[in-house]
């Protein structure tokens, strides 16, 4: 696909071929558009799926890790686990066969994006 806009020093979107694009909102959707490598049709599919509540958008993931509190019954505590992947099923953590999931209803009780939150969870639970 073509690209039909440019940027200039500080970051400001423009359309060269076009008259008084220059900081235009239009023109920064383009760029930002051109920039993701979607195809009309993705985007379509995409605009689709969150009409039907199926698409996710998942805040940004700090160094591929999350925290997690765990227990071994007698103890409690906040676990640093590297984050290997997410699907709309949940997010899936840990190393080869000790593989676990949790879904995205327990971030914020269960699972965070920040040790920060974990432990203040953990804190108030005690």
């Amino acid at each position: 696909m073509p690209e039909y806009t440019k940027r200039d020093e500080a970051g400001v979107a423009f359309i060269p071929d076009l008259q008084h694009s220059y900081g235009h909102p239009a023109a920064e959707y383009l760029a930002l558009y051109e920039k993701s490598g979607l195809t009309p049709e993705r985007v379509s599919e995409l605009a689709e799926a969150e009409k039907e509540g199926l698409l996710l958008v998942m805040p940004p993931v700090q160094d591929g890790k999350i925290y997690v509190i765990e227990t071994d019954g007698a103890n409690i505590w906040v676990a640093e686990r590297p984050l290997i992947y997410f699907d709309m099923r949940g997010v899936f953590y840990g190393f080869g066969s000790s593989l676990m999931k949790h879904d995205f209803e327990s971030k914020g009780t269960i699972w965070f994006l920040s040790r920060a939150e974990a432990e203040a969870v953990l804190e108030r639970s005690k």
